[in-house]
């Protein structure tokens, strides 16, 4: 800096105050020793800092996405899977041989962003895989084929009997949004094959999986993933839950709380982030999705009611602690208690499935977003 700039900023000092004259000092030092800067970039690249020689960066892929737990058809294209080949053998629970998702969404819901088949390079880099577990014959912890399932759309017009109404009452609609995933839990704690209650490992048999490969995101990325779905129970008056049972007791008769004990929760579901290739996975429980429920019977109908629920997935945090170069994310059902067929019973003519709907007891899964922040 030269005497002509020094005398210029004595001017400045004099003639605009002292406050003026710092911005001055500032621009000309910046300009002489560098800048540090806070900018916004493009998809691959959406934070930048400059601190000397090294750069802060987004890995490249999309920064946001959408999974619609539905399955797409001809008339009907928007949803992230394709049509289950048979509804009743369901799928193993050897991870990656789940009903996969093949399609991506922008957040807007309609724009697909990604297609396994007409535009495979486009598939986000860090998922390597996204599958949920239907029930079945080959799923050994849930064989019963409605317990996890995507509703077909026979299911869309069957009607139930609510508590509320009279003998003479019509009936109310209660099948569950045609081609969603959909978990009746009447089949799942029925019929002689119990659903094996889900504690984050592989065998977990009702649940939403995805593998993250931790080298396409950067080291200070963390993932928030929002659920949005519909969590149903309905009951008459005198039953329930026992929230005393949430309270066991340890080996020295010491009480602890464990929303997954039989009689605590009408639903429990839990999103969990584990490291399931190691030799000796384990599976840390980041979030309790379910309950809530929000959906109860209204004067004889079913009102049911989407929610949300955010999750956040603390990678940045949690790579010091992860042998290897991926990450599971799953949410699974955990827990269920029995329904009430005396409150809502289904009653279509012709029907013979499960007496209750996932819209009597149970989850509506209808979408997922996937952030990266």
């Amino acid at each position: 800096m030269n005497f002509a700039v020094l005398l210029t900023l004595g001017e400045i000092m004099v003639s605009r105050g002292r406050s003026f004259a710092w911005i001055a000092v500032c621009l000309i030092l910046s300009s002489c020793f560098g800048e540090k800067q806070l900018r916004r970039g493009d998809d691959s690249s959406a934070l930048n800092l400059n601190r000397g020689s090294g750069r802060l960066d987004f890995s490249p892929g999309p920064r946001a996405l959408k999974v619609i737990f539905r399955e797409s058809t001809s008339s009907n294209p928007s949803g992230s899977f394709n049509l289950t080949p048979t509804i009743d053998i369901g799928t193993p629970l050897t991870l990656g041989d789940g009903h996969p998702v093949v399609r991506y969404f922008e957040m807007d819901g309609s724009t697909v962003l990604a297609d396994q088949v007409t535009s495979p390079d486009e598939m986000p880099p860090f998922i390597d895989f996204a599958e949920v577990t239907l029930s079945g014959s080959q799923n050994n912890g849930a064989r019963q084929s409605g317990c996890s399932s995507f509703t077909p759309p026979s299911l869309g017009t069957i009607e139930c009997k609510v508590a509320g109404k009279g003998a003479s009452d019509p009936l109310t609609p209660c099948g569950p949004p045609s081609g969603f995933w959909a978990i009746n839990e009447q089949a799942c704690l029925h019929g002689g094959n119990l659903t094996r209650k889900g504690n984050g490992s592989a065998e977990d048999p009702v649940r939403f999986l995805m593998k993250l490969k931790l080298n396409e995101l950067s080291s200070f990325e963390n993932l928030r993933v929002t659920f949005t779905y519909i969590a149903s129970t309905y009951r008459s008056g005198g039953q329930g839950q026992t929230p005393i049972s949430c309270f066991p007791q340890d080996g020295n008769g010491v009480p602890y709380f464990d929303l997954a004990q039989d009689g605590c929760t009408d639903l429990y579901w839990q999103a969990y982030v584990s490291d399931l290739d190691s030799s000796s996975p384990q599976a840390l429980p980041v979030r309790t999705v379910i309950p809530p429920v929000t959906s109860q019977p209204t004067n004889g109908q079913i009102t049911a009611s989407p929610t949300s629920s955010q999750v956040i997935i603390p990678l940045a945090r949690l790579r010091e602690k992860i042998q290897g170069d991926s990450v599971y994310f799953m949410l699974s059902r955990v827990n269920a208690n029995s329904g009430d067929t005396t409150a809502c019973r289904v009653e279509s003519a012709g029907y013979s499935g499960p007496q209750l709907t996932a819209l009597c007891h149970g989850v509506v899964m209808i979408e997922a977003n996937i952030e990266r922040f």
